[in-house]
């Protein structure tokens, strides 16, 4: 009974329930209960009980987003701590500042991205205030620092570039992408 929302799957729909009395938990086990039906009715799926859970913060720590679309798989990586050290003041900088936060994001594939493509990214990212979009592609991970390329590497050891692969999970043929800032 509501029009569509930019911000909302189109196929989720709005149930109106009245009740009485009812705390939170049991509004969201009432609710979870009937989506569970009729997934399992309709489409033979079975969904967990009870749904996953995570805080606003959590979200927001792990996607960058309040609406996180869990069936992809890409997740920011804290590494402030792994580069507090470096020679890269972009990074240097918000990883030595408590309200600063460096974070990777590894997309799996993304090496074949051309650098126009990563250009139009980062004129993207500017639109939303990124003063830049540095980045690393992993040709060859077994080769370390010669298997990378990447105008940044220069300014990263063999120890904190090592950290970034491991954390990240990087494998050949990714990229990583990255983002620095203090709040």
């Amino acid at each position: 009974d509501e029009d569509l929302r930019a911000d909302r799957q189109p196929e989720f729909t709005q149930l109106d329930v009245e009740t009485s009395f009812l705390t939170q938990a049991q509004i969201m086990a009432l609710m979870e209960a009937l989506v569970r039906h009729v997934f399992d009715e309709v489409l033979g799926e079975k969904l967990p009980d009870p749904f996953p859970r995570m805080s606003y913060a959590e979200a927001m720590s792990r996607y960058g987003s309040d609406k996180p679309d869990l069936r992809i798989a890409i997740e920011l990586t804290e590494i402030g701590d792994l580069v507090r050290e470096c020679d890269f003041k972009v990074f240097a900088a918000p990883a030595n500042d408590p309200n600063g936060r460096v974070a990777a994001l590894r997309v799996p594939g993304g090496a074949a991205l051309a650098r126009s493509q990563i250009d139009a990214y980062t004129a993207y990212v500017a639109r939303y205030g990124a003063k830049g979009l540095a980045y690393i592609k992993v040709n060859e991970r077994a080769r370390g620092r010669d298997g990378l390329q990447s105008p940044i590497v220069k300014f990263l050891s063999d120890a904190q570039l090592a950290g970034i692969l491991e954390r990240s999970g990087a494998l050949d043929n990714d990229l990583i992408f990255f983002g620095a800032d203090t709040i």
